[in-house]
């Protein structure tokens, strides 16, 4: 049977369009890229794992395990970090705070308790499976590391002479005996050459009236930082630390309180770093020391939940104590890493790396260039401590090497 024109025409066109359908159905199929999830790809274990699992190769497996955890802004955060650590002008600076998430909204629950003028203790820690987000910490230790580097060898822009006109009294406890200090703490000590017999116990308290950024005269709303100091040894102690900010923030009911608002009831002259670089150099004077000597500093007795979990989640391995808490237990001589080092990073940049870090930057001058820096984490049983029934917990410490001085 013939077909008509019309009818030949129309049944090539047909057969064109189905040829022409098949052809981009078997491109799109050999085009086309697994439908499957970064997680899939790359199989990653649940957020709590990390904190129960023996210790991993950290350096190989932190960028892309927390990139996928926090949809891939950690991972921007640590490329964007190491992209400005090498030119820290205050440009950067400004960028680099908002990339790493020192803003409300982009700060972890952690931070945010960490900032917020709590002071937790064992008793109110985080919740076990709230994730770590160790990029974050690790994004703020390379900056830190950045900063010291590149600090000038400047004086301190404060000295002892100016505590007083900022409020800040320093009373002198003595030579503290050493059973006072728990065992944990004693046999860091004891590894690093401290002789105990030259400690001296300062607190500096923030009691007095005091000349505010406006040129306004204001009470304190409070502060205190105890250390003890002992520059024979090179050694600084940092017992407790309670800051003025963190002090106005609950005597105002403001956990946010910042900016010019926070300048107006705090003294120009207020964190530990500036606070304490001062005592210390005044300490070391007094004693013909050159407190550029100074090289090992012990956080002590740590009790903060964000820096608790940052510990817990680098080492990798916890345990169940009493109630379901869960506990690190790394007695001395602990782990050590190397602030160069991924772990040693994440531990800079907890809020008591952060003190020590910007000591160095503050000290410049006197402590000069340093290499080889170094941070041991380790804790001791709380039943060591005299008089204290054992509540299935740890005391938990950082001691920061600054390393030998090259310059």
């Amino acid at each position: 049977m013939m077909l008509s024109t019309e009818s030949r025409i129309a049944h090539q066109a047909f057969v064109a369009l189905v040829a022409l359908s098949a052809l981009i159905f078997l491109t799109a199929i050999l085009h086309q890229t697994p439908s499957i999830n970064a997680a899939q790809r790359h199989p990653v274990p649940p957020a709590e794992i990390l904190t129960s699992r023996p210790a991993y190769n950290f350096d190989k497996t932190y960028r892309h395990r927390f990139s996928i955890q926090r949809n891939h802004l950690a991972h921007q955060r640590f490329h964007a970090a190491r992209s400005i650590s090498e030119n820290p002008t205050p440009a950067n600076d400004s960028t680099f705070l908002k990339l790493i998430g020192h803003s409300r909204e982009h700060s972890t629950p952690l931070e945010r308790n960490a900032t917020a003028g709590r002071h937790p203790s064992l008793g109110k820690r985080a919740e076990p499976d709230e994730p770590v987000d160790l990029a974050y910490y690790i994004c703020k230790g390379e900056r830190y590391l950045a900063n010291i580097r590149a600090a000038r060898p400047d004086p301190p822009r404060w000295a002892f002479g100016n505590l007083a006109h900022n409020g800040w009294t320093v009373d002198d406890g003595g030579p503290p005996l050493p059973r006072v200090l728990y065992p944990g703490a004693l046999a860091a000590m004891r590894a690093k050459g401290v002789d105990n017999g030259r400690n001296v116990e300062r607190t500096a308290n923030l009691e007095n009236s005091f000349v505010n950024s406006r040129q306004e005269v204001k009470n304190p709303l409070g502060g205190e930082y105890q250390s003890l100091y002992n520059p024979p040894s090179a050694f600084l102690l940092a017992h407790y630390s309670e800051s003025p900010t963190a002090h106005a923030r609950d005597a105002l009911s403001n956990p946010q309180l910042s900016g010019p608002a926070l300048s107006a009831v705090i003294p120009p002259l207020h964190t530990w770093a500036d606070v304490t670089w001062a005592v210390w150099a005044a300490t070391a004077a007094a004693q013909n020391v050159d407190a550029g000597a100074l090289r090992y500093v012990l956080r002590y007795n740590i009790f903060t939940a964000a820096t608790q979990r940052v510990m817990e989640a680098v080492v990798g391995v916890v345990e169940a104590g009493r109630g379901g808490r869960r506990v690190l237990r790394v007695p001395w001589p602990g782990r050590e890493y190397a602030l160069e080092s991924a772990e040693g990073k994440a531990l800079l940049g907890t809020s008591h790396g952060a003190g020590v870090a910007w000591l160095s930057v503050v000290g410049r001058k006197a402590l000069g260039r340093r290499e080889g820096g170094r941070v041991t984490l380790f804790t001791g049983r709380r039943a060591e401590a005299a008089g204290e029934g054992d509540e299935g917990g740890e005391f938990y410490y950082l001691l920061f090497d600054l390393g030998r001085k090259v310059g």
